[in-house]
């Protein structure tokens, strides 16, 4: 792969992380941790604003909402998810636009689970 395209490749990550909120210097650890560069792209992708596509059993954050949430129902045709709080009593909430949600970031973790396996 000849060195221009390997460096614009490599400057179009960096932004892409940036804008989803991961540092280059977070994004230097986590594939020195040995996790894929597919896996990072992943990551990437799913925290780049108005792009992320809950998935069942994801950790969120709703917007205007400091807990976290837990997806427990995708509705793909309506852009909605179902979600549910962790404490008890447990509270709900219905036909959550995607646009709302933002999957919590948790780079650390991602990195500490790596390391323990």
């Amino acid at each position: 792969m000849p060195q221009a395209v390997l460096t614009r490749a490599i400057e179009k990550l960096a932004s892409a992380g940036e804008r989803a909120g991961i540092s280059v210097e977070d994004m230097i650890r986590i594939l020195q941790a040995g996790v894929s560069v597919e896996a990072l792209v992943d990551l990437i992708e799913r925290n780049l604003p108005n792009n992320y596509i809950p998935r069942l059993n994801d950790s969120v954050l709703l917007e205007g909402n400091g807990h976290t949430l837990i997806v427990i129902e995708v509705d793909a045709s309506r852009r909605t998810a179902a979600l549910t709080t962790l404490a008890s009593p447990a509270i709900h909430y219905e036909n959550v636009p995607w646009s709302k949600l933002c999957p919590e970031q948790d780079t650390r973790k991602l990195l500490s689970d790596k390391k323990s396996a």
